[in-house]
């Protein structure tokens, strides 16, 4: 159980005052023990829109170069987390990016961006973002847990790819020892990139106890609560 002191002013409820700020519970399920008190802190995905934009023919070819370099670029980012605190994030952690470079160097998933992008003649973001929602929605249709978790990180690398297209590179994060991260979901490689400013603990809406991201909050000795 993660204990989450609220951050309200001024208030009185249940004989508590202003020097003593009630306590909220929410219930949750367990996927990492420990208990830890700290601060909460909210991590937002960056909200990618993108629109359709159709391209002329004789513009193709670029678009097909600028979605292989992104893809490149991509690959040096996950190699270098898969090698990133090698101990720290345990033995499933090289496995786990592992699995996330063979899904960019698999041929049906590249192929069929390449195909959205000369077929509809679209941008490249929006070929990728088509062809991972298609991934996406079989991967939630599954019935088993263990399997349907896998959207996640099908998204990860998606997201990733994405910000290679836009030129940003790995994430950059600040914020305190004592946090406590708070998310919608928590994909595989935020969890590495975030690992070195040292969060106490993990809460998300989403995800269960054969996630990716909880494998290796459990290898990292982190608690972790999810729905």
């Amino acid at each position: 159980i993660l204990k989450l002191m609220s951050a309200l002013g001024n208030f009185e409820q249940d004989g508590h005052t202003d020097a003593e700020p009630p306590e909220i519970r929410l219930q949750a399920r367990a996927v990492s023990r420990g208990i830890v008190a700290g601060r909460a802190v909210c991590l937002y995905g960056s909200n990618r829109q993108f629109y359709r934009i159709e391209i002329p023919v004789e513009a193709v070819a670029a678009e097909l170069t600028r979605f292989r370099d992104a893809i490149a670029a991509a690959r040096k980012q996950l190699s270098r987390l898969a090698g990133r605190n090698k101990g720290a994030i345990g033995h499933s952690g090289p496995g786990i990016f592992a699995a996330h470079l063979a899904l960019i160097d698999d041929p049906s998933f590249g192929s069929k961006i390449e195909n959205e992008i000369t077929r509809q003649r679209v941008n490249a973001e929006w070929a990728i973002k088509s062809v991972t929602d298609e991934y996406v929605s079989k991967y939630k249709a599954v019935t088993d847990e263990h399997l349907r978790d896998r959207y996640i990180d099908i998204e990860d690398v998606s997201d990733r790819i994405l910000s290679a297209l836009g030129g940003s590179s790995e994430l950059e994060l600040l914020f305190g020892k004592d946090s406590v991260v708070v998310a919608e979901d928590l994909k595989p490689s935020t969890l590495v990139e975030i690992f070195a400013h040292g969060p106490r603990a993990f809460i998300t809406e989403n995800g269960g106890w054969t996630s990716h991201s909880f494998i290796l909050a459990r290898e990292m000795k982190r608690p972790a609560v999810t729905g």
